[in-house]
């Protein structure tokens, strides 16, 4: 007697119950969330907005005398389950000296993203940060190599902080580099490194990265 062959339960052949498994980590985890760190992350200094998500506990740390804010319904990704590309580590929130500030707009997505700010850095609402992108305000080390080893990291300028517009899209592993403003609605491809500033409402490229086609709107 021939076996008979079991068909999958949903299209691309994925059985029901490892889609049920997934549905309820995720929810395990969003209950994680509301209960478990966006409480420890306010005691701990930050202004965390309304149905905030994390998956995977972040890293932050909190400079005395700085800022971190998160708007509503901002999803940090710390955990490769929770995106299709996966991420190399967890997300890092960091303000570096006095003066400080990190502020991340409503409905905005970090997946595994490092950012650390000396100065400032802004995100706009609805940006998507890609898998492993870095933002940073500082070069972190001296220019000079005989100071490089041993001092602190540069004096923070106004002019190093950092301002992503709303509705950017960063690809994945995307470098932001200090003092640059990114325009809205522009699109950075992976592996670009961004050291001048980007235009609104273009498609950019490169590394150095440049605009290469406008983007149009119906």
């Amino acid at each position: 007697m021939l076996e008979r062959t079991r068909r999958p339960s949903r299209a691309g052949g994925v059985p029901r119950g490892v889609e049920a498994i997934k549905l309820f980590i995720a929810r395990v985890e969003k209950v994680i969330s509301l209960v478990v760190i966006c409480p420890w992350l306010r005691w701990y200094g930050l202004t965390i907005g309304r149905r905030v998500a994390f998956f995977g506990l972040p890293i932050v740390e909190l400079g005395p005398g700085t800022e971190i804010h998160l708007g509503d319904r901002v999803s940090v990704v710390s955990r490769s389950g929770m995106t299709a590309l996966g991420v190399g580590h967890r997300t890092v929130i960091r303000t570096l000296a006095p003066g400080a500030h990190i502020r991340i707009g409503d409905h905005v997505g970090l997946s595994g993203t490092t950012l650390c700010a000396a100065s400032g850095i802004e995100i706009g609402e609805g940006t998507l940060v890609g898998a492993d992108c870095r933002i940073v305000d500082t070069d972190f080390h001296p220019v000079q190599s005989r100071t490089r080893r041993y001092e602190d990291i540069p004096e923070p300028r106004p002019k190093d902080r950092i301002v992503i517009g709303r509705n950017v899209f960063l690809g994945m592993s995307v470098q932001v580099l200090k003092g640059v403003t990114i325009g809205d609605n522009t699109v950075v491809a992976a592996g670009s490194v961004v050291v001048d500033d980007l235009p609104p409402d273009t498609v950019c490229a490169g590394n150095p990265a440049r605009p290469r086609k406008k983007l149009e709107f119906d």
